[in-house]
């Protein structure tokens, strides 16, 4: 079980086969069904993949029923079985078309049995009976006779094998042009016509007669014998055709897999992917196993890939009984690697909550049966029932269960230990009362198993089963919910979120505790306390009376001095008359009932928020000061949790932009906000979530009780609407209440065998998760970063528009904003020519974090002109590295203009690259020159750049105005003299 709570180590492998011992290998490695590929050619089309000859020949045969042999002679399949098949179906072909023949001939036979006339004779199809005889009527203005017979029996088709109704008919006519039209129509309506020898001549018919009965069963005969060599010849082939099957799906799948290895080297392809962590080892045997058995002597590679790695696949080891509740988990969404699989529990929890709600031992043992029937013919429909049927055994199981609890059999009581209650005739009447069989508290007064079946026919059942089925309902709702907030703690440390378990779980837990748990303690504290003692110790009794000194009081008795109106309490308080409860309880617990009433469990919740310190019927001394503390436990957890993990993510943001805030700065931090809506939605989630439990409670008590109402319907309405209500309720309770408080359902599923990453979601998926060392190159952090790549996915909104950009490192995610005031027309352009697949674009923004990821804020995008922009940006790539090493290596500042990544992503630099920059580059302008000079001197004081602000304060003391400097500024970064930093209002001069 530990190995399903967490899905498997996963590594990123590399491996070069050489590509004759290629296909061997995966055919191999595909048997280990622990490999899975990426695609190392995302820019190829299907159409320019290695081997898309090979994949379409074998689409080709299992898209139709021919080629079969070539298919699979080309997908290296078994040579004996592919000659067995191409001899089979050349004789198979044969017998079909012979068969078609002889029907044919058969069927003519048949019809000159009953034909006896001359003229024009023929068959048509019944169908056309009508339309026929209309059509000759027409033709020939009713200058004609016709007269029809069916055909007894149906006659087979040639061209489609089906069975035709038929008929007989003969035309009289009187006209050489009449007869013209008639075969026309013949022909129009596909009616045979047949020549039959003249009446008169008795001798020639009789002759006809007898040779065509003859032919007749000679084409019985020969017909059944084709028939039955055709069946013979399937027969043989369907022996074969499920192994051949699986030959040509696995051809399919190596080819599928080939076309994603790149060839970097003649003869030697490469691939990468991610295998079980254990089965490592068995991957490299079997590639070496494959090389040896081709005879190659050049070496094979097989090992990891230097960190960071794309986010790695979920596998989990599954077998038959829990393989249907991993794929019920995986509808709602894959579990992150290393994630706490929320399957492990769901296997236990839902059908127990499902017995729970539809508790029936009848209707319990129908659905048990349905689950525990494995010979039903499965189809498209069944199919999905069949992979879950050990779910429906269980579901089954527990309502069985359940049902024992409630003593409910097709909503009746059995009795099957004995009622603890009797009455005292043998025929009670409605409004009799039933006695206990012996003192209360003792253990043979206590039903063995489940409620007394006198439950059923008493006047206050109701009452008892909706206060005993909504206290169960609270218990296992909380539990669960609680449950699910654990293991978010348990996530959290497991993967080292020291932040979020401080600040997210630890006030989910003081929240959920204060208010819910406990309230379950309140539930377990009034079933465990004996209500019958302390309502007797506030009841006033007559000393005398024979009720005097019962058992029921488990203190001492203690007789009064006959003072008052001569009744007493059992503890020995004399009553006057018209003493409170509060009076005659001894406990002094508070409130009017002293403690020594039962309370209203709802009413003391709700009365904890809306009535703090006021507790009316408290169960123990200290109840009011104990909710006002939990009280206060929980309204201070939920400031913490909404605020708490923002104020220390943006401290830290602060720490790693110190040098980047100014004074003057007024830009909106969409990646501050966003974190803001992100835990004000988690922390109102779960806040509701917990407080609506009144809600889920309400539910389950109209699902109980719903059997009890429907007792008298059929069974359909009990074995199919009521299973599937309690489905989607108990289907509900975990992926709603359950789920959702500890489960991501961001991950990817490990497809292993031949699976791959080979489509775009895949890709998506496993790369846009990349360490964050992606975007921190060398140590460095980079703030303004210009990138340049192919578009791979897009979504427009309203206010922003996301791209996902693969530049050679990866994914990257980038987010243009649309502000208030913005050209409206000249944004819908932008994104009409960025939002394209595989468009070359160019961007320039800030590095944002949000929710430990990062993405690129664009305050640029623009779609490239010519491809020749790609190579420039890759000398600008070089030349930057080159210039940081230099300058790392003589010790001296090092500026923000920097690589991104592995060497694709640029920083933002300037586009002219001389070394040497003399003070005419403004252009011979007297305010260029002024500002170059200005932000030269300004920024060789820190790495961050000058700000805008500060550039125009600086040259206002030399009369230039706040528009001319701005404006040379915009004019001087657009031809590359200076360039922009941490974000688009701070410049560096590029030396």
């Amino acid at each position: 079980m530990s190995r399903w709570f967490r899905s498997e180590h996963m590594e990123y492998i590399s491996l070069i086969v050489n590509e004759d011992a290629a296909h061997d290998c995966l055919a191999d490695l595909g048997k280990l069904s622990a490999i899975q590929f990426t695609d190392l050619n995302p820019d190829l089309t299907p159409f320019q993949r290695r081997y898309l000859d090979t994949a379409g020949d074998i689409d080709t045969f299992l898209e139709s029923s021919s080629g079969s042999g070539r298919a699979i002679t080309a997908g290296g399949g078994d040579k004996k079985g592919t000659q067995l098949l191409e001899s089979l179906e050349v004789e198979l072909d044969g017998m079909k078309a012979s068969s078609g023949l002889l029907a044919g001939a058969h069927d003519d036979e048949a019809r000159d049995m009953d034909m006896r006339f001359s003229s024009i004779t023929g068959v048509v199809s019944t169908e056309e009976k009508v339309r026929f005889e209309r059509m000759i009527f027409r033709a020939t203005r009713g200058n004609c006779y016709v007269r029809f017979a069916p055909i007894k029996q149906p006659i087979t088709d040639p061209e489609t094998g089906s069975l035709i109704e038929k008929c007989v008919f003969i035309v009289f006519f009187k006209s050489l042009s009449i007869e013209t039209k008639l075969k026309k129509i013949c022909d129009a309506f596909f009616a045979h016509r047949y020549s039959l020898p003249d009446m008169d001549d008795a001798p020639a018919v009789d002759r006809m007669l007898t040779e065509n009965a003859q032919e007749l069963v000679d084409s019985r005969t020969v017909l059944l014998k084709n028939q039955d060599t055709r069946f013979r010849l399937c027969q043989m082939l369907a022996q074969h055709t499920e192994r051949w099957t699986w030959i040509v799906l696995r051809e399919k799948a190596v080819y599928h897999t080939l076309n994603m290895f790149k060839a970097d080297v003649s003869g030697m392809l490469r691939g990468e992917g991610w295998v079980i962590s254990e089965h490592f080892e068995d991957v490299r045997m079997s590639v070496n196993r494959a090389h040896s058995d081709m005879d190659h002597s050049m070496p094979n590679y097989v090992d990891q890939v230097p960190k960071p790695w794309p986010t790695p696949p979920t596998h989990f080891t599954t077998n038959k009984f829990t393989y249907g509740y991993q794929e019920f988990v995986n509808t709602y969404g894959i579990p992150r690697y290393r994630e706490a699989n929320p399957a492990l529990f769901t296997a236990a929890t839902f059908p127990f909550l499902f017995g729970v709600m539809y508790g029936d031992i009848g209707h319990g043992l129908f659905l048990f049966s349905a689950g525990e029937n494995d010979k039903a013919k499965l189809d498209e429909m069944t199919a999905g029932m069949h992979t879950g049927r050990y779910m429906m055994v269980m579901m089954g199981f527990f309502a069985v269960y359940a049902g024992f609890v409630y003593n409910d059999c097709f909503s009746l009581g059995l009795n099957l230990f004995g009622s603890r209650w009797v009455f005292s005739s043998d025929a009670p009447e409605e409004g009799e009362v039933a006695e206990m069989t012996g003192q209360f508290g003792d253990g043979d007064t206590v039903y063995p198993f489940g409620l007394d079946p006198m439950w059923h026919v008493a006047s206050n059942e109701l009452l008892f089963f909706n206060s005993f089925k909504m206290k169960l309902s609270v218990i296992f709702g909380i539990f669960q919910m609680f449950a699910g907030t654990c293991l978010r703690g348990i996530n959290y440390i497991y993967f080292g979120k020291k932040l979020d378990f401080i600040c997210e779980f630890i006030p989910m837990v003081a929240f959920a505790s204060s208010l819910f748990v406990y309230m379950v303690i309140l539930i377990f504290m009034k079933w465990s306390i004996n209500w019958n003692s302390r309502m007797l110790s506030a009841t006033c009794l007559d000393p005398n009376d024979a009720g005097w000194g019962s058992a029921d009081y488990d203190g001492e008795w203690v007789a009064c001095n006959g003072g008052g109106d001569g009744t007493c309490t059992p503890w020995g308080y004399e009553c006057q008359g018209n003493d409170s409860l509060e009076d005659k309880c001894p406990l002094d617990f508070g409130g009017s009932g002293d403690g020594c009433q039962p309370p209203n469990l709802i009413t003391s919740l709700i009365n904890i928020a809306l009535s703090p310190g006021n507790v009316d019927e408290p169960m123990y001394y200290g109840q009011a000061q104990m909710q006002n503390f939990l009280l206060l436990i929980a309204g201070i957890s939920v400031p913490v949790l909404l605020l708490a993990k923002p104020y220390f993510l943006s401290k830290q943001m602060e720490a790693n932009h110190h040098s980047a805030h100014d004074d003057d700065e007024e830009e909106e931090d969409h990646g501050m906000g966003e974190i803001i809506i992100h835990q004000a939605i988690e922390t109102i989630e779960f806040v509701l979530g917990m407080a609506m439990l009144s809600t889920l409670n309400m539910n389950w008590f109209a699902t109980f009780l719903g059997y009890g109402i429907f007792a008298g319907t059929t069974f359909g309405v009990l074995l199919m609407m009521d299973v599937l209500e309690c489905f989607l309720h108990a289907l509900r309770l975990h992926w709603v209440e359950f789920q959702n408080k500890f489960f991501s359902a961001d991950g990817y599923d490990n497809q292993g065998g031949f699976g791959s990453q080979g489509t775009p979601s895949g890709q998506t998926k496993a790369r846009r998760n990349y360490d964050e060392q992606t975007l921190i190159p060398d140590g460095r952090t980079l703030y303004m970063v210009k990138i340049v790549g192919c578009v791979r996915a897009h979504e427009q909104k309203s206010t922003n528009l996301t791209i996902e950009i693969e530049d050679g490192t990866g994914l990257v995610e980038v987010k243009t904003w649309m502000n208030e005031g913005d050209d409206c027309s000249a944004v819908a352009n932008l994104r009409q020519e960025c939002c394209q697949d595989y468009a070359f674009v160019r961007v320039i923004g800030q590095v944002k974090e949000f929710d430990g990821k990062r993405h690129i804020q664009a305050t640029d995008i623009r779609l490239l002109g010519t491809k020749n922009e790609i190579t420039f940006h890759l000398l600008e790539v070089a030349y930057s590295f080159d210039k940081y090493q230099k300058r790392k290596e003589s010790g001296s500042g090092i500026g923000m203009g920097v690589g991104m990544g592995y060497g694709i992503g640029n920083m933002s630099m300037p586009k002219t690259m001389g070394a040497n920059v003399s003070m005419d580059q403004g252009g011979g302008n007297t305010v260029n020159d002024a500002a170059i000079a200005s932000i030269r001197n300004l920024g060789s004081q820190n790495d961050t750049g000058v700000n805008i602000h500060t550039i125009v304060q600086d040259l206002a003391s030399q009369g230039y105005s706040e528009g001319e400097v701005r404006n040379a500024v915009s004019h001087l970064s657009n031809e590359g003299h200076i360039y922009s930093t941490i974000d688009e209002n701070h410049f560096q001069f590029a030396e």
